[in-house]
């Protein structure tokens, strides 16, 4: 996951039931599934950089449940 790229501002399947959601940059900032959605964040490291993780959010919301019917990802 780390690293994973798509395009700018988009929606995209992921394996099984996931969908991941891109900011403008294209990077993944949200990794949605029927269970739970993972936000990413920024975590400070002790030598000054910071380290960018997907943390979760906690339970999907009704909205996120209708993306992932619309992408394919559940039924």
């Amino acid at each position: 996951m780390r690293g994973l790229k798509g395009p700018p501002n988009s929606y995209l399947r992921g394996g099984g039931d996931r969908v991941f959601e891109t900011d403008a940059q294209g990077r993944v900032i949200r990794d949605i599934t029927p269970k739970r959605v993972k936000v990413r964040h920024q975590n400070p490291a002790p030598h000054g950089v910071f380290e960018e993780m997907l943390e979760i959010r906690g339970p999907v919301c009704a909205e996120d449940l209708a993306l992932l019917r619309r992408m394919g990802a559940i039924k």
